[in-house]
């Protein structure tokens, strides 16, 4: 009796969509704690937006619209990679989007760490920055 062969043809596609959906979950989470830390910080303190679209949106928005932006934006790019699941190049962008997201988390880290040596009058100062922005609730 042999055992049963199995045909790597078929079973890469099926190992790579698992693979792939997997990454998307993932970055699904980490866009939407990204979310969650912007929003806060937005409407409390403020923050330094570097990019200048974002900032955009910032400025001219309430926190609602920037919320749904970003969510649409989630879910216009996981769902397009899903679409795409089994080929390898859905699999590379999932990938890319998994580092920039965790790179952008241990910045989240670096950043937030510095909220608790920033004093009231440092606050003020930078609020001077043209990359600094608040949102009203």
């Amino acid at each position: 009796m042999q055992p049963p062969t199995v045909d790597v043809a078929l079973a890469q596609p099926v190992a790579r969509s698992r693979r792939v959906v997997v990454l998307l979950l993932a970055v699904a989470l980490l866009s939407l704690a990204d979310l969650v830390l912007t929003l806060t910080c937005l409407t409390t303190a403020g923050l330094s937006e570097s990019n200048p679209i974002a900032r955009m949106v910032i400025g001219a928005s309430p926190p609602w619209f920037l919320a749904v932006w970003k969510i649409a934006s989630i879910i216009a790019a996981c769902g397009i990679l899903y679409l795409h699941r089994e080929r390898r190049q859905a699999e590379i962008g999932a990938w890319i989007c998994l580092a920039v997201l965790v790179w952008l988390s241990f910045r989240w880290s670096a950043y937030l760490g510095t909220f608790e040596f920033i004093s009231v009058s440092d606050a003020s100062a930078l609020a001077t920055d043209p990359e600094w922005v608040t949102m009203t609730r």
